[in-house]
């Protein structure tokens, strides 16, 4: 999401296919990237704790854990707006346990089970049942569940297709500049 910041610095969308705009979005953070101390998108919270970093593009999830265990540590949607995403469940095609794959699915979608993960990872569930569930702390905590006039400047993260291309380009430069 490097190149997101540089997107919405630039009043684009996240998911912009044009290269000019990508390419626009590249020129607005390289300045920063020496100034950036880790790229980590698995874990993005351990700089934080670590207190290796005093700021990070950290996913809500991962924000919301390090403050149960820093409580001065504190998550921001930016104003110029920020990617709305969710996980999802696929079975591929030739899944040569079928039945196996279902019965996962169908014990992750339990509204208990689900419930238990959100609280968990602190991470939003899209399940009305699973969310009936949960505790205030989890349900009025706003990393997790955005206020209204936040999440309005989310924006939802799409294929981009071959404009791909045009991202991996200018992230391998971003990159070669750490």
């Amino acid at each position: 999401m490097v190149l997101g910041v540089g997107l919405k610095m630039r009043v684009y969308s996240l998911n912009a296919t044009d290269p000019k705009q990508i390419k626009s979005a590249y020129l607005a953070v390289a300045p920063i990237v020496k100034n950036t101390k880790i790229f980590d998108s698995d874990s993005p919270k351990d700089a934080l704790l670590a207190n290796q970093v005093a700021a990070g593009v950290v996913w809500n999830g991962e924000v919301c854990a390090a403050n149960r265990k820093y409580p001065d540590i504190k998550y921001i949607y930016p104003r110029e707006g920020f990617a709305l995403w969710i996980d999802s469940l696929c079975i591929p095609k030739s899944a040569p346990n079928l039945a196996e794959a279902y019965a996962l699915i169908n014990y992750l979608l339990r509204p208990e089970v689900s419930a238990t993960i959100s609280s968990e990872l602190g991470y939003a569930t899209p399940y009305a049942a699973a969310r009936e569930l949960l505790g205030p702390e989890i349900q009025k905590n706003p990393m997790v569940y955005p206020p209204t006039q936040d999440f309005a400047r989310g924006e939802k993260v799409i294929d981009v297709g071959a404009a791909i291309a045009t991202y991996e380009k200018y992230w391998m430069l971003l990159r070669a500049k750490k």
